[in-house]
């Protein structure tokens, strides 16, 4: 009989007996020699309930509950940013699961500038005029084109929670009627059903968050503030909503983590909501931003658009680190350190 992955883990955890560099070395060697039972289940289960349900046909705008449905659309422009990340080819790199070796790493794989950081969110009416401004000349940083930039990486956000409901739901119906008597799929069902009401309020967060700061770019009163950070390194484009509102905070608490390749330099930059709560947030986190992007970049890699020429140039240890899944590898101070070099 096969033993689960669950089970392999709690071995190791009796074989380590509390000495957790044992545990580390025990569990690297796991991961990167996983069994390939395990390995194949991960595979089938990243293609029934995330790749399956990606799907632009699957979705709609949902721009002023717009009904329409959804094109492929890019939270970093094409045509604005990704330009200068692509090869001769209009080729650029992103990093994704190894589903074609060990899923429990990531790969580079290289993809037209078309297919890079999209996502299946707006009509092609509304991802055309809302952002036709932005698109159709060079941008300048500044509060309009930043308010324009982070409307559309709330629409991704709110995509990417629907889509964790979608899944819990997914795992929900795979449960047959007859086990749900069972005290323990009792239990797995309650848990499910919890992320799925906590995944639905930061929905609601998200959807009165867009809904502001679109009435504040209507009307030039400006929802969201930036502060522009540095000029990193050129070659990868990154971006990532950070929620950080909890039940008990009488206003959201969101940032937003940017960096951009212009056309003159590289930019990396931070936003935040126009209220207190974000405002203090932000403020605390820019002196150390380096190793808040680091943090970020490793856990929400897939992202990142990068170039072939910035890979190149990086080292292959780093790389090695960087490509670990964030929920089985934690990274120390040191590496997050060097990462920080890397990028910066």
């Amino acid at each position: 009989m096969t033993k689960s992955f669950t089970e392999y883990r709690q071995e190791i955890e009796d074989l380590s007996d509390g000495n957790e560099f044992i545990k580390s070395m025990l569990l690297d060697t796991f991961y990167k020699d996983i069994p390939d039972d395990i390995n194949k289940n991960a595979k089938s289960v990243l293609n029934e309930i995330y790749f399956s349900l990606k799907r632009k046909e699957l979705w709609t705008c949902n721009h002023n509950s717009c009904e329409v449905s959804s094109c492929y659309s890019h939270e970093i422009s094409e045509n604005v940013f990704l330009k200068y990340l692509a090869d001769e080819k209009f080729n650029v790199v992103t990093l994704d699961r190894d589903v074609s070796g060990n899923v429990v790493f990531y790969r580079e794989k290289k993809v037209h500038k078309r297919n890079a950081n999209n996502f299946s969110g707006y009509c092609s009416e509304h991802d055309s005029s809302l952002f036709s401004d932005i698109e159709n000349e060079t941008p300048l940083l500044n509060s309009h084109f930043v308010n324009k930039q982070c409307l559309r990486s709330l629409h991704r956000r709110r995509f990417d929670l629907e889509l964790q409901v979608r899944q819990a739901d997914k795992m929900l119906s795979k449960i047959d009627e007859e086990l749900k008597s069972s005290v323990l799929i009792q239990e797995v069902v309650a848990n499910f059903e919890n992320k799925r009401s906590i995944l639905l309020k930061k929905v609601s967060i998200i959807v009165d968050v867009y809904d502001k700061v679109l009435s504040g770019i209507n009307s030039g009163q400006y929802f969201i503030k930036f502060k522009e950070l540095c000029t990193p390194k050129h070659g990868y484009c990154f971006s990532q909503v950070f929620d950080s509102t909890f039940d008990e905070d009488i206003e959201e608490c969101i940032l937003f983590f940017y960096k951009m390749d212009f056309a003159t330099e590289s930019k990396a930059f931070i936003c935040w909501l126009d209220n207190k709560t974000s405002e203090e947030v932000a403020t605390t986190m820019v002196p150390q931003y380096k190793m808040h992007f680091v943090d970020l970049m490793y856990k929400k890699k897939e992202k990142l658009v990068l170039s072939s020429v910035f890979l190149n140039q990086m080292d292959k240890s780093m790389k090695e680190v960087f490509y670990q899944d964030s929920e089985l590898y934690n990274i120390n101070i040191m590496e997050k350190m060097l990462l920080a070099e890397e990028f910066f």
